[in-house]
């Protein structure tokens, strides 16, 4: 009987709807932006990067709203134009692949602020000049804005400039205390740069916003104490506007505003500050040099067949009369001898009465002894080049879990930028268990920052057994991966314990490793079935058959990096699936709920073993 388990997936309409709004009151600000004092279709650009649904409605709205309130008639009507125009685009090839190439949005709202600009031109109402300004800023904004909607910093940066830009059209003093409190809470030179760069350009300042943040930044970034970063923000680009002429009250009153936000609270600050902890940096170094020596090649030891001929020799060649004429006066024919016989003997396995000369033969006194002890030694042999190599891969193993928990502790030291999250993961899982119990199991959780993850394993057999390998995988991955280690160093701590266990039955493992402030993915696959990706109409087969982790510690997961914020969907199946099946579901498949897909995914198997189908988008 099969049984389904069908999670249930984050409702985003609430959540849509208030970014949206956000979207609106954006655009709205925006579309005061100006290049010395001439409004520019910046808001329009926000609509054409984002897919057909209430965002781009209400940041039309919002862009209307605003142009009829900060432009004249004529531009606002142009603007107004254009914003339409982008939104009936982004309905009409919405779910086609042109909108996916990287030149067609960019080529297509430089075309409609082309036609609608030079209607412009032709009225009279504006010059050549001013209209090849548009059509550039147009593609440039949307390639731009589209960057920063998938997570680029530096886009991002000039995506707030832009709002900068626009309060500053609304109000001057405004936009000077946003960008002076951007300043002081980033503290970096670029963003001051471009933030400056903003102000100046609409013409509201002269040239004074460059050097009064760009120095301000300069000076408060040697400043540890808050309170004199804040007098730096306060009292340089004041300096800075006197000695410019452009110094008022409202601005001076503005620039103190916004360097108030250098007293704001840590969790504001974007700038990540190191946790300097000498515990944990000395445990770390300890670990690595642990690692270091453990990792360090064992001395060679003298050759397999040397090892051999001498316990021989020991144990019967050292009573024997005739042992100072074979080894002393004669050494240098015996060991021609013997070293002649030792390939065949080390390659066998086996040592036989022709791998010796028949005057060797007649000369040994004791040859038959001497070939009894050879055999011996070369049983012994075996058992010593198998405890080698044992060795060898727990020495191995047991460094690479001891690199593994080093560098674990460097990145607790070191944290990562904190990122805000732009994409939100849609699935769907269903399974079939043969018997009551089910060997795979799914499970899907949140990683540090913007890392999300979704892990699917299948114990080998079937029933308790195979339940509670892929159960305990599960549960140590999890825990690994949530502690903040890295996939590849948690993946790989895991094949070293299974290596030291040294157990019979072994655990597939499919892992997804999602970047949700860029849409980016890895898929780490180790001894799992293929997997799924489509894109539109392609399916393209992930993964090939290899042995499952704890087999050899030389082995490693394959991995796979792509992008998901393209319309992309990946299926992750176990071994009970037939892969030609599965991708002839997938090209079948029109719908667009993975749930319903990973359904009907486990209702083609054809139910000869466990089975669990996971069906994976984003959205935004």
């Amino acid at each position: 009987m099969k049984t389904f388990h069908l999670p249930t997936v984050r409702r985003l309409g609430s959540r849509s709807l208030r970014s949206g709004f956000l979207l609106g009151l954006c655009c709205y600000v925006m579309s005061g932006a100006s290049l010395f004092s001439q409004p520019l279709p910046l808001s329009a650009c926000v609509v054409t990067v984002l897919p057909m649904g209430w965002r781009p409605i209400l940041a039309t709205v919002g862009a209307i709203l605003g142009y009829f309130a900060h432009c004249d008639a004529a531009a606002a009507a142009e603007f107004t134009a254009v914003s339409l125009l982008s939104l009936a685009a982004v309905a009409v090839f919405q779910g086609t692949r042109l909108p996916s190439v990287r030149w067609f949005m960019p080529l297509l709202s430089a075309g409609v602020s082309a036609v609608l600009g030079g209607i412009s031109v032709l009225g009279g109402e504006a010059g050549l000049s001013l209209l090849a300004v548009k059509i550039l800023l147009s593609a440039l904004a949307v390639s731009a804005f589209r960057e920063a909607f998938d997570g680029n910093r530096l886009a991002r940066t000039i995506l707030t400039a832009v709002i900068v830009s626009g309060l500053t059209g609304i109000y001057p003093p405004l936009g000077l205390a946003a960008a002076a409190a951007l300043c002081a809470i980033h503290g970096e030179l670029r963003q001051a740069v471009i933030f400056s760069l903003a102000l100046d350009l609409t013409g509201k300042f002269g040239h004074c916003a460059m050097p009064a943040l760009v120095l301000a930044v300069l000076f408060a970034d040697h400043l540890e104490e808050k309170s004199l970063r804040l007098a730096t923000f306060a009292v340089v680009p004041n300096v800075v506007f006197f000695c410019f002429g452009e110094l008022s009250a409202f601005y001076a009153l503005a620039l103190l505003c916004g360097s108030a936000f250098c007293l704001a609270p840590e969790r504001l600050a974007p700038k990540v500050v190191k946790q300097d902890n000498p515990q944990l940096r000395e445990a770390a170094e300890i670990l690595e040099l642990l690692r270091q020596r453990l990792a360090g090649e064992p001395p060679a030891p003298e050759t397999e067949a040397d090892e051999v001929y001498d316990a021989a020799a020991e144990r019967v060649c050292r009573c024997c009369p005739r042992f100072y004429r074979c080894w002393q006066q004669h050494a240098r024919q015996t060991y021609r001898t013997l070293s002649q016989a030792a390939p065949r003997i080390i390659e066998r396995g086996l040592a036989q009465r022709e791998d010796f000369s028949k005057e060797f033969q007649e000369q040994c006194c004791h040859f038959e002894g001497f070939l009894l002890a050879i055999n011996q030694e070369l049983d012994g042999m075996l058992y010593r080049r198998r405890y080698r190599l044992q060795m060898r891969q727990s020495r191995q193993a047991l460094s690479s879990q001891l690199g593994g928990i080093a560098e674990y502790l460097h990145r607790a030291q070191n944290p990562e930028r904190v990122r805000r999250a732009a994409f939100v993961p849609h699935f769907g899982i269903c399974s079939y268990g043969k018997q009551d119990t089910s060997g795979d199991r799914c499970a899907c959780f949140p990683g540090t920052g913007t890392l999300y993850y979704i892990l699917l394993c299948d114990g080998m057999g079937s029933g308790r057994t195979a339940a509670e390998l892929s159960r305990e995988t599960t549960a140590i991955l999890r825990r690994l991966l949530q502690s903040g280690m890295s996939a590849k160093t948690a993946l790989q701590l895991l094949n070293g314990t299974e290596l030291l266990r040294r157990q019979s039955s072994y655990t597939t493992i499919d892992l997804l490793e999602l970047e949700l402030s860029g849409g980016t993915a890895t898929l780490y696959k180790w001894g799992a079935a293929p997997s799924l990706l489509r894109h539109f109409d392609a399916v393209k087969q992930l993964g090939s058959p290899s042995p499952p982790p704890g087999v050899s510690f030389d082995d490693s997961p394959s991995t796979y990096s792509f992008c998901m914020k393209r319309a992309e969907l990946l299926i992750m199946a176990t071994d009970g699936a037939d892969v030609q099946l599965l991708e002839q579901c997938l090209s079948a498949f029109e719908g667009t709920d993975p749930k319903e897909l990973a359904a009907l995914l486990v209702a083609c198997a054809d139910g000869q073993d466990d089975m669990t189908a996971v069906t994976v988008c984003l959205g935004s």
